[in-house]
């Protein structure tokens, strides 16, 4: 017999609501003794490869005539184009293509954080194509600036809706405690810097859009570019021999994968879009930085009566809001919890998936009062 349920999934710290078919059949136990392969050593089947250097990563990728990408970024924290000519980069030797904001919708003429992409070329050689951008004419329009998470709060000036989550009366828990101790922690951006950067390799044969890059998520990579494209998922194929360290960070095609594609189409050649170490550390996320201001209630015996929390993700120019709260919620058995947490949508690049995003965050600034409330 099987049954429908609701239930709630999480990846990465994020929380969507799906309904499930359990199968309510009993499982059949397994046999007594030893196992074949539960408890046992296993050989890592790609350990050879990498171990001799012998593993192929995006990065040793090098498909015949294919061309290398240079990116335009904004050097400002928030501005807007007031005006571009690719012309000139078109005209030097080597270049093949070019894109700029309107082409792609990942080129943007509002930047909202260093490093936001404006717009795009692809050349013989990475040298030729970083030669070209830099004589792309530009003239930018300064806009104004917000860096502080909480002023970004007080503004409403939000990625999300502010989430707020409860349970029992936390000001009645409060009123029964004998020790009420209250603290502010914060937590600083952390970068996942992988040894592979974020890259691409792009290339179109006939209808279909094949893609080399490193991911930590092929089919959902497939997935995002199909709905992008408004193509068929079946024409586009996602390849990943090996990836060199993701940490959350590639889960998501994000604009090098379009840029490629773009230019790929364009130039009718194979396209390498490969951030360079300084574009790793600037623009392909973080473990976003973290304001909390936390309460705790406790009786004598150490009994926990109450848990309030108000968080502040300084989550970027977008992304979204990582759940900081979690362990307030589930860490320790409390009656009565209240958290709010708010998404400030601030002039720095966007979050990312991080190792347990916004749970180590939260953790940390949990231990810490408990620490204080044991004392």
């Amino acid at each position: 017999m099987a049954r429908l349920i609701r239930t709630e999934k999480e990846v990465e710290g994020r929380y969507e609501e799906v309904w499930l078919v359990v199968d309510e059949d009993a499982l059949e136990q397994w046999p007594a003794g030893p196992r074949d392969i539960v408890g046992r050593p296993a050989t890592r089947i790609d350990g050879l490869e990498r171990a001799r250097g012998e593993a192929v990563y995006t990065a040793d990728l090098k498909l015949p005539g294919m061309l290398h990408t240079a990116v335009l970024r904004c050097p400002f924290a928030h501005a807007r184009v007031a005006r571009i000519d690719l012309a000139p980069a078109l005209a030097l030797p080597g270049v093949h293509a070019a894109i700029g904001p309107g082409d792609i919708d990942d080129l943007a003429e509002e930047c909202g954080y260093q490093g936001t992409p404006v717009a795009a070329l692809c050349a013989d050689t990475f040298e030729q194509a970083r030669a070209a951008v830099a004589a792309i004419e530009i003239e930018w329009e300064e806009l104004e600036v917000v860096i502080d998470p909480d002023e970004a709060v007080a503004r409403k000036q939000l990625v999300d809706e502010p989430r707020e989550r409860a349970r029992g009366d936390v000001e009645a828990g409060l009123a029964e405690a004998d020790v009420v101790v209250e603290g502010e922690y914060r937590t600083q951006v952390v970068l996942h810097n992988s040894m592979e950067t974020h890259q691409s390799v792009a290339q179109w044969l006939g209808d279909t859009l094949e893609i080399y890059i490193s991911t930590q998520y092929i089919w959902g990579i497939r997935d995002d570019v199909a709905t992008t494209l408004g193509i068929p998922a079946d024409k586009v194929r996602v390849v990943c021999h090996y990836m060199g360290g993701g940490f959350g960070s590639k889960n998501s095609p994000d604009d090098y994968t379009f840029i490629a594609i773009e230019l790929a189409k364009r130039s009718a050649r194979p396209v390498r879009c490969a951030l360079t170490r300084r574009e790793e550390n600037l623009v392909t996320g973080n473990r976003n930085a973290t304001i909390q201001r936390l309460k705790i209630g406790a009786k004598s015996d150490g009994t926990l009566t109450a848990l309030a929390g108000e968080y502040v993700n300084a989550t970027g120019w977008s992304g979204w809001s990582s759940p900081v709260e979690g362990p307030m919620q589930q860490l320790y058995s409390c009656p009565n919890v209240k958290t709010t947490t708010y998404a400030a949508k601030i002039n720095q690049p966007p979050m990312k998936a991080f190792r347990a995003p916004g749970f180590v965050e939260g953790t940390f600034g949990l231990e810490a009062l408990l620490d204080v409330l044991a004392a």
